[in-house]
């Protein structure tokens, strides 16, 4: 979806490049697939939806243990050990080789790109302004805040890979975790109320040097959202899924405020955060309508067949937005006034480069860092069915 989100202006021209400047190049099929592609735009909030993700998966297995020592007789004090440094090995195994890929990948296609003689790399007004607002460097110092994940705070994104700002909100929410966990393993409700105490601090006014702790408790509560879901899923907080199911529709509400405003029907849209907060709550709800509905003993055949489309999504985001870029720039040379591509025809196929790129990087430099000797599986949580309370196992 992100992907998708940014071929359309990166290999394709944009509204005001385009269908608006020169609606007599496009036949009517041509507009009809310009609208379909429409609905992709909204790339930023499906790393919301990441971000919740990883927050429920990453609480969970912790969450299914407290929970399963609650339910132990004469249990008065956790004896739930963390295990931080272990934590911190899977999260940096995970995150760098293919964060280490990217930044060569960038690199090596923002040089080629800009070589004399090669097309030109920034040439549609829709990439020159996402380049300016990502601000490609290829600093030492960019590199070493890449690295140390402070990209989008004290450093730039390293070169035109803009999406790696993800990473330094990704890696810090593992970071701030632990604490997180303490307070919920002390006290059920500490660690929710902390989390909020700090969210409304975030907002004051604070020096450039405390800038990274202030931005990154201002989008934790999102991340903490998905763990509270993982609370409720495997029973430590007792609410049914089939409550939290309704505010999916926040979802096509949040759209049409968006949809609204960009034909200048609604002027004022909830700002950054809060905005976020309200998309949040519309991917809780979707996740809870799909354990509800996990619950009622269906299973989400889907799924389980695009699972190796998420083992590799990772590489994927990390890399496709430098590929993107490179291919909109050899584009330009194809069309009569080295302008954008006045068709959608490339956006499928572009993505299509980037995300074969990915799959094969995958099992090169994603996949080995992730196997892992000994592999203790962890039972499924159990989800209670909303006509009978029995518990059960989810399907799998």
């Amino acid at each position: 979806m992100v992907a998708l989100s940014h071929a359309r202006y990166l290999v394709a021209a944009n509204y005001h490049e385009g269908l608006s400047a020169h609606p007599g190049d496009y036949s009517e099929l041509g507009k009809l697939a310009f609208w379909l592609f429409t609905p992709f735009r909204f790339g930023y909030q499906w790393v919301l939806f990441f971000f919740i993700l990883s927050g429920f998966v990453i609480h969970l297995r912790y969450a299914k243990k407290l929970h399963e020592e609650l339910l132990e007789p004469g249990t008065h004090k956790s004896k739930v050990e963390f295990g931080w440094r272990q934590f911190v090995w899977r999260r940096a195994r995970r995150l760098y080789p293919p964060l280490l890929l990217a930044i060569a990948v960038t690199y090596a296609l923002d040089k080629l790109g800009t070589a004399p003689g090669i097309p030109g790399h920034y040439g549609s007004a829709a990439a020159q302004a996402a380049l300016a607002h990502f601000k490609p460097v290829h600093t030492l110092t960019t590199l070493i805040g890449n690295l140390t994940f402070t990209m989008r705070c004290y450093t730039h994104c390293w070169g035109s890979d803009g999406p790696l700002w993800s990473l330094h909100y990704e890696w810090w929410f593992y970071m701030f975790y632990p604490l997180f966990f303490w307070l919920c393993r002390k006290k059920m409700g500490l660690d929710s109320l902390a989390m909020l105490a700090l969210f409304g601090l975030s907002f004051l006014p604070h020096p450039f040097w405390a800038r990274l702790p202030f931005q990154i408790f201002q989008g934790m509560i999102i991340w903490w959202l998905g763990a509270l879901l993982a609370e409720i899923y495997v029973g430590r907080i007792p609410l049914n899924m089939a409550w939290l199911a309704p505010l999916v529709f926040f979802l096509p509400l949040m759209a049409a405020l968006s949809a609204l405003r960009k034909l200048h029907i609604v002027v004022v849209l909830l700002p950054g955060v809060t905005g976020g907060v309200f998309w949040t709550l519309g991917f809780i709800g979707l996740m809870a309508t799909c354990f509800w509905w996990q619950g009622r003993g269906r299973r989400l055949t889907i799924l389980l067949k695009l699972k190796w489309v998420g083992e590799m999504s990772y590489t994927f985001y990390v890399t496709h937005f430098p590929i993107l870029l490179f291919l909109g720039g050899w584009l330009l040379w194809f069309t009569h006034d080295h302008t954008p591509p006045r068709t959608e025809i490339f956006v499928l196929p572009a993505v299509a480069i980037a995300f074969g790129f990915a799959y094969i990087a995958h099992f090169l430099v994603e996949r080995p860092f992730l196997a892992s000797p000994r592999k203790v599986p962890l039972p499924h949580p159990t989800a209670v069915t909303v006509e009978t309370g029995t518990e059960h196992q989810p399907s799998q």
